[in-house]
């Protein structure tokens, strides 16, 4: 694609994007699996609010309050951002 003029953004966007694309679908896929397996998981046997994790922390309070949608997506917001240490 150098060769034939292309930029280096559009050598990465058509023709590296494409080949990695399986790659990237199989890693969302598995990221997704795990992460849906930990939430059924801790969902099932913590029972006690201090032992709860994030996204099964705010899935009982928003469903035990009314729904409040821009509550549940700045709560959701700030869960995505902290990490696991």
């Amino acid at each position: 694609a150098r060769i034939d003029g292309a930029t280096r953004f559009h050598a990465f966007i058509l023709i590296v994007m494409p080949l990695s694309t399986p790659g990237i679908i199989a890693t969302a896929i598995y990221s997704f699996i795990c992460a849906w397996n930990e939430y059924i998981y801790a969902y099932t046997f913590l029972s006690k609010n201090e032992q709860l994790t994030l996204p099964v922390g705010i899935q009982r309070f928003f469903s035990e309050n009314t729904t409040y949608f821009p509550g549940l997506m700045a709560a959701s917001f700030m869960m995505s951002g902290t990490r696991k240490i």
